[in-house]
């Protein structure tokens, strides 16, 4: 969100000048247009520090405002004072101070769209361009139920993604820590006493102690190392495209979790396209709107690539097949909603059919890791056992 200071001419003849917020360049002349103002001058100052950027409300509480303010729309409450309801009824700070700036805009005259749009952070590029064809075609209580239902979709499959992956998640973590406080702790204790024995230690006991030596001397050191790294990773991840291009098509290449990937990245698509063209926004638009909804770059830029296709005038099924972005069946089921004139309800069933495929593969996924983990742990912790107990059942039997 930029800050926009303007010169502008009024109906009047008379020069008026001052500030807006706005998206871009093209938004600030659309909301000084809307106020009767023809623009002379327009300059961008960046905002730093401002509370409306920044602030981050949970997708569940949005949910809940969107599906409010749906009924209250539908039951011909006027947007100004719905939002008034709303901030009435919001228990959570930081909400109440969001629909109270919007509910201001709304009566100083902006759009719910142009009011939406000063918290990106809060309400997404998909979100808003949704809002302001709702508001084009008159349908705004219909578009904010189609949002709702979006929005609860991408929070079910976020939570069962996360949810199948916690428990494995949780028994590695496990695993790690029992395994250095073996090494770190017990086995040096151990193998004092072996030192004090002088008797000869099999090769793998040998091994052990090597590795638990490391483990202690350089311990401190793994630790800075591990820690090093991982900043690095997170630090280039977020500053490089390059680099998030390389982990989301690495993750394409995995097997178990590539087909996990594709499933997630292929039902977002095509329901927040679906609910774009439902809403009216031109397919064009639309594909620049999903591509950056998906938070997988190699999906990202892939299905940005089509939007080039469809400028040339090829129609979505073909120019998506260009980008070898999607599997041939979904590029088939596309055309056939092409063909049929259906292709936002096909978009919906594709977005549906590979929901139930997601979360079967999920569940899966979920009972094969366990047993592995759990096997891996008995390993390890076999080994430490066995290599610490040999010498001392070799010591009995020499006796």
């Amino acid at each position: 969100m930029s800050t926009f200071t303007y010169l502008a001419k009024e109906k009047t003849g008379s020069i008026s000048k001052g500030s807006l917020e706005a998206l871009n360049r093209k938004e600030a002349i659309s909301l000084l247009s809307e106020k009767g103002l023809t623009p002379i001058r327009i300059e961008s100052q960046k905002q730093f520090g401002n509370f409306k950027s920044t602030t981050k409300i949970s997708n569940k509480k949005k949910v809940n405002m969107v599906r409010q303010l749906s009924t209250l729309i539908n039951a011909g409450v006027p947007l100004a004072q719905a939002f008034a309801v709303l901030g009435r009824q919001a228990k959570d700070a930081s909400l109440k101070i969001i629909v109270n700036a919007i509910q201001k805009d709304l009566e100083g005259g902006l759009s719910l769209s142009n009011g939406l749009s000063k918290h990106p952070k809060v309400f997404s590029e998909v979100f808003i361009n949704m809002i302001k064809a709702g508001e084009a075609g008159g349908s705004l209580d219909q578009t904010l139920d189609r949002l709702a239902t979006q929005m609860e979709k991408d929070r079910e499959i976020v939570s069962k993604v996360r949810g199948a992956l916690m428990y494995p998640a949780v028994i590695t973590v496990a695993m790690i820590g029992v395994v250095i406080f073996l090494m770190v702790k017990i086995v040096p204790q151990i193998s004092s006493i072996f030192a004090d024995m002088g008797s000869d230690l099999p090769i793998n006991t040998k091994i052990l102690i090597v590795i638990s030596n490391a483990f202690s001397q350089f311990f401190v050191g793994f630790i800075v190392g591990a820690a090093i790294l991982i900043y690095a990773y997170i630090w280039s991840y977020r500053h490089y495209e390059k680099m998030r291009f390389f982990v989301g098509k690495t993750l394409t290449r995995i097997p178990m979790i590539k087909e996990i990937v594709l499933k997630v990245n292929i039902s977002r698509m095509t329901r927040t396209l679906a609910s774009l063209l439902s809403s009216g926004i031109p397919v064009i638009e639309a594909i620049d709107i999903v591509a950056n909804s998906l938070s997988n770059q190699y999906f990202k830029n892939k299905i940005g690539e089509s939007k080039q296709f469809i400028k040339n005038g090829q129609n979505l099924s073909v120019s998506l097949e260009k980008t070898g972005a999607l599997p041939e069946d979904v590029k088939e089921m596309i055309a056939i909603g092409e063909e049929t004139g259906n292709l936002e309800d096909i978009l919906f069933k594709i977005a549906e059919v590979n929901e139930k495929e997601l979360y079967t593969l999920v569940d899966g996924l979920s009972s094969v890791i366990e047993p592995i983990l759990m096997l891996v742990l008995g390993g390890i912790v076999g080994f430490i056992v066995i290599s610490m107990l040999q010498p001392i059942y070799s010591l009995g039997d020499s006796i």
